[in-house]
């Protein structure tokens, strides 16, 4: 009878523990490793620790991270579709004009971005290429869905620069240090015409849902800007028609949880040890 009651225990705590553990592993994204990154800045980036990144992606040796490698971090936004890509960026922003440009409206090659397409606001992001593929659709929090079709002699490895048509709101933007954002795949959304559209019945991920780890405002002033580079180029940004997979549901044994509950543990055990005497 007793070795009854005492494997009851045993069982009764191994599910206990299964289930805190299920509970408290977060859902995750992938994230594309930058040069300089370690463990330790992509655990602060995305309030995580060491412990858990390690933990999550089973490294034997956290200090041993390549730039190009894929990890799994916990995900800061909801929404995100499958085969979304984190990474960590500075943000920037720009317009059409000659604080940003060097050119004038008439000027050839005005208005027009590196890859011979028109700069709209609410589309066009400046980014570097070899990073981030042209074409490419990134989600920026705060920002909304933007489309790389640009870039500038400044922008290199993971920053991005938004466009806006006023030099005001471009300058009023600042600079935003170690933001998170998300590499989407081409099929979850497409361009139409002067939209970026989502297709999926869900909603889009929310774009206020996280804010840099550090935000920098620097005064209109001390914004500089550079010249870009908008020499046109023969490719075409393709044509990209989205697919969002079903969201999966989180809340695992929510009726197992229970068992952690003093109301229902203490009790248990101390009928048990009463049995025992």
């Amino acid at each position: 009878m007793k070795s009854g009651y005492l494997l009851a225990i045993i069982g009764l705590l191994l599910v206990a523990g299964k289930t805190y553990a299920t509970q408290t592993m977060p859902p995750t994204t992938s994230y594309i490793v930058q040069p300089g990154d370690t463990v330790s800045s992509i655990a602060l980036a995305f309030h995580s620790t060491i412990t858990q990144i390690s933990q999550i992606n089973r490294l034997a040796n956290p200090d041993l991270i390549f730039p190009g490698e894929i990890i799994k971090v916990p995900t800061t936004s909801p929404n995100l579709p499958t085969g979304a890509k984190a990474m960590i960026s500075t943000l920037t922003a720009y317009t059409d004009g000659y604080a940003s440009t060097g050119k004038y409206p008439g000027d050839a090659g005005y208005g027009i971005t590196s890859t011979g397409q028109k700069a709209i606001q609410g589309i066009t992001v400046a980014v570097d290429p070899h990073v981030i593929p042209y074409g490419t659709p990134v989600f920026i929090p705060g920002v909304g869905i933007r489309l790389a079709d640009d870039t500038g002699g400044a922008i290199t490895g993971s920053r991005i620069d938004v466009f806006y048509n006023s030099d005001r709101v471009a300058q009023d933007f600042g600079v935003k240090p170690n933001t998170i954002v998300y590499v989407l795949p081409r099929k979850d959304v497409k361009l139409q015409g002067n939209q970026i559209l989502w297709s999926t019945q869900k909603e889009p991920p929310s774009t206020h849902s996280i804010v840099p780890v550090q935000k920098i405002e620097l005064p209109a002033q001390n914004i500089k800007t550079v010249a870009r580079n908008t020499t046109k180029r023969s490719s075409e940004i393709p044509s990209i028609r989205p697919t969002l997979p079903n969201q999966s549901q989180t809340d695992v044994l929510d009726a197992l949880s229970t068992v952690l509950d003093k109301q229902v543990l203490v009790p248990f055990l101390k009928n048990t040890t009463q049995a025992w005497r």
